[in-house]
């Protein structure tokens, strides 16, 4: 079984752990920004050592600069992270600007006096917050610290008289413990971050089920009352602003109960379930769908014109008839549906109106013998 490292932190499985990045991204940021300032802190700082070593010399001089060229890439990687897209580029942009600093600490220790070895300490410290400080992957985090350590080392042993062996263990492990504790610290910290996005995404999705669940119809996946007449009364009102005509549809299963009675209500929701599909494919994208209760439905044709809505509404009634609902292997059943039609056109319309008039006319369809398409004439 192949190992993979970053598996230690916890790291979320395919597009979630890419969606748990993007959410922290703009927090990551900030926290880098906050990062890098204090570790520019010490380093404008002990700018006041160098002078206090070599006063205003050449070699003074050589280390203001170095301490300014690296202030002035931390201001360009703080604007550029202000300015990343994507966590991937985030890292690259943090490691970039470690790796440099890096090479400015390298400079800088060789250019400090051979027994000068006390601001290694404050490099461990560097190290540490490399880690718990600027977030970035795992990966990045640990390339950082190490290249840092292994730079700080050899500078130490190339620039610096050779220490006892008392101050040398001390050094070397300092620099082990401060890569071991960033390093576990920030195990814990990121695993812990990500439980947290694990339970804020299953409590946005349990919110996101219960608020489809107030609707969308259970049994049919359509709209339910409550939305379809939320939804149909934007459109009355769309019709009243811009006088943009609608055509509207009631439609009510002949004889259903019947269907209930004689093959159970387990029958009753497949004829129900291959209706509500049926229709679906008979309609646009624009077009709206709601079941109103038992086996009455409701449609809205978006800026539609009584004619064509009338086509619709004949096909959808012919297509039923024509089609057998199969409800088990060996039994199917043939249903019917009334239709009952009106355009609304009216700057005056009421959605109530309009429910009213497409009801008369699907009574009138019932009284009449059923399996039609009735229009509401004034």
């Amino acid at each position: 079984m192949k190992f993979d490292l970053t598996s230690i932190e916890g790291r979320l499985p395919g597009k979630q752990e890419r969606r748990y990045r993007m959410h922290f991204l703009t927090d990551d940021v900030k926290q880098a920004t906050w990062g890098i300032l204090l570790i520019m802190i010490p380093l404008v700082f002990f700018a006041y050592n160098d002078y206090l070593f070599y006063h205003f010399t050449s070699t003074f001089y050589n280390l203001v600069i170095i301490r300014s060229v690296c202030l002035i890439a931390s201001i360009v990687t703080v604007v550029a992270l202000h300015k990343v897209k994507n966590p991937t580029g985030y890292d690259w942009i943090v490691f970039s600007w470690a790796v440099a600093g890096t090479l400015a600490l390298v400079l800088i220790q060789a250019s400090r006096p051979v027994e000068f070895v006390q601001s290694f300490f404050v490099d461990m410290l560097v190290i540490i917050m490399f880690f718990v400080v600027i977030p970035s992957g795992l990966l990045f985090r640990m390339g950082a610290a190490l290249i840092l350590t292994s730079a700080e080392i050899l500078a130490l042993l190339a620039f610096k008289e050779p220490l006892s062996q008392a101050l040398a263990n001390t050094v070397f492990f300092t620099f082990i413990t401060g890569n071991f504790a960033g390093f576990f610290i920030s195990i814990h910290m990121y695993r812990q971050r990500r439980n947290e996005f694990k339970i804020l995404e299953e409590e946005v999705g349990l919110q996101a089920e219960i608020a489809r669940m107030a609707e969308i119809d259970e049994l049919t996946g359509l709209y339910n009352r409550r939305k379809f007449l939320e939804l149909a009364e934007k459109e009355v009102i769309k019709c009243r602003r811009y006088e943009r005509p609608f055509s509207f549809m009631m439609l009510d299963l002949d004889h259903f109960k019947t269907v209930n009675d004689t093959y159970g209500h387990q029958a009753g929701d497949k004829v129900l379930m291959h209706f509500a599909d049926l229709v679906k494919n008979q309609l646009r994208n624009i077009d709206i769908l709601g079941r109103l209760g038992g086996e009455e439905f409701g449609i809205v044709l978006v800026e539609t014109h009584l004619n064509d809505a009338w086509i619709v509404a004949e096909r959808i009634r012919q297509t039923l008839a024509t089609e057998g609902i199969r409800i088990d292997r060996e039994t199917s059943v043939n249903v019917t549906v009334s239709i009952g039609l009106t355009e609304v056109s009216n700057a005056d319309c009421m959605l109530d109106h309009v429910i009213s008039q497409a009801d008369t006319a699907l009574y009138k369809v019932k009284k009449e013998g059923r399996d039609k398409v009735e229009v509401f004439v004034a």
